[in-house]
């Protein structure tokens, strides 16, 4: 953009040259610039106001280091790069050159201000800066560049200055949009950069046989955690995968949970909160809780294919799960899994004697057994039920006559709790 600040000089000094009946020039000052101080000295009339622009512009263009060197203070007073990796040598490569696309596009509106938009947009997405500060920074350009017209404008440019307000407004609004959108573009990009470094790393972590303690450290770093904090884990069947990462989709791309799909299950995964107070469950995404699916603790990355492993078992042996569980709740069919899976048929040999009653009687039996069982109480039982005391011991005692099983007995009652909540078995 030489070509335009040339220009300018030139436009200027034939102004000025114009204008030299009414104003003459000084000595040994170059044409097009003033002739002592900052301020130009070419007459603004209507003939050459654009020469007078371009010649303020031309002026302030190699004013570039004192205008660095104030944007150098502002952004140390208002702190807008504390604490990130911007050093100051690296704002002080950048800033002469962004002011100087700024200047070129105020000179030239079809000047391209797009490779340095792009440039300094990427840049500082690279380092962690915030898209506000960024933007602020931008901002503090236009300040100084408009206060530096100001200074620079003779008293009779100060009307020439004003009247190019809103072009200047336009032209920063412009450059300030390029590089808002190279910064959200290259953050966009580093994300989905990150994301699929990650992906990598966790499918090596739960397919792998074994991590050594080195290709664990890269794990952790690919999730931003260390190898040792405890996670939980939420497997889901294919069946509520979709709706347990619609659920998480923001907690998801912000990085605070994880998933992957392992084997037929997804998982859901995120560092445990270890306060005194927490507990377990879903406190970092609690609406996960209505969603079918087994929550398992797991140690520390190391951990967490054991704990899909975990996972993937207790769903298959659960399929009536009703919502987002821990495995002490399901140690009842998982019991009734197990026995079965050991000796085949037992469950339903165990329960084949209720098979003799009516379907009504018999779905009456097992509410009761069921009631009882749930309260330990045969008052409480009477009142889930909607029946008498008595009503309940009979058919306790019907329950025992076809089942072999008295409930007042806790091995027997305990036995009794895992064939009933045996996978497949009806609830009436």
């Amino acid at each position: 953009m030489r070509d335009a600040w040339d220009k300018g000089r030139a436009r200027a000094a034939a102004a000025a040259a114009a204008a030299g009946t009414n104003r003459g020039t000084t000595a040994g000052a170059p044409p097009g610039r003033p002739a002592a101080g900052r301020r130009g000295e070419t007459a603004a009339t209507p003939g050459n106001d654009d020469a007078a622009w371009l010649g303020l512009l031309a002026l302030l263009h190699e004013n570039i280091p004192s205008l660095v060197d104030d944007f150098m203070d502002e952004v140390q007073a208002r702190s807008l790069y504390a604490g990130l990796p911007v050093d100051h040598d690296d704002i002080r490569r950048t800033a002469p050159q962004s002011f100087a696309t700024l200047l070129s596009s105020i000179a030239d509106p079809s000047a391209d201000t797009a490779a340095m938009a792009q440039r300094l947009g990427a840049r500082r997405a690279q380092q962690g800066v915030p898209l506000d500060a960024l933007t602020e920074a931008v901002r503090i350009d236009l300040q100084l560049v408009w206060r530096q017209l100001n200074l620079l404008a003779s008293p009779e440019q100060v009307g020439l200055v004003a009247s190019r307000f809103e072009h200047v407004m336009r032209v920063l609004d412009s450059y300030v949009l390029a590089v808002q959108k190279a910064f959200l573009s290259e953050q966009a990009a580093l994300a989905r950069d990150a994301r699929l470094g990650t992906e990598r790393e966790l499918a090596h972590l739960f397919n792998a046989p074994a991590l050594s303690e080195a290709e664990l450290e890269r794990v952790a770093a690919a999730m931003g955690v260390a190898t040792h904090e405890p996670f939980e884990l939420a497997a889901f069947s294919n069946a509520n995968a979709a709706e347990a990462r619609r659920i998480a989709e923001d907690a998801l791309v912000s990085g605070r949970v994880f998933s992957y799909a392992f084997r037929d299950i997804e998982c859901l995964f995120w560092l445990r909160d270890t306060r005194p107070d927490a507990g377990r469950g879903t406190r970092t995404l609690p609406l996960l809780g209505a969603v079918p699916g087994v929550l398992i603790p797991a140690s520390g990355v190391s951990d967490l294919p054991r704990a899909a492993a975990t996972g993937r078992v207790v769903l298959e042996a659960t399929p009536g799960i009703d919502r987002l569980r821990q495995v002490p709740e399901l140690w009842a069919p998982l019991a009734a899994h197990a026995l079965d899976s050991a000796a085949p048929g037992t469950v339903s040999e165990l329960l084949s004697g209720l098979g003799d009653l009516e379907d009504y009687e018999r779905e009456r039996v097992l509410a009761t057994a069921r009631a009882y069982l749930e309260t330990g109480s045969v008052k409480s039982a009477a009142e889930l039920v909607f029946c008498h005391r008595n009503t309940v011991i009979n058919r306790l005692a019907v329950f025992k006559a076809h089942t072999g099983l008295d409930l007042n007995l806790p091995r027997q009652a305990a036995l009794a709790v895992v064939l009933l909540d045996a996978p497949g078995r009806p609830r009436p």
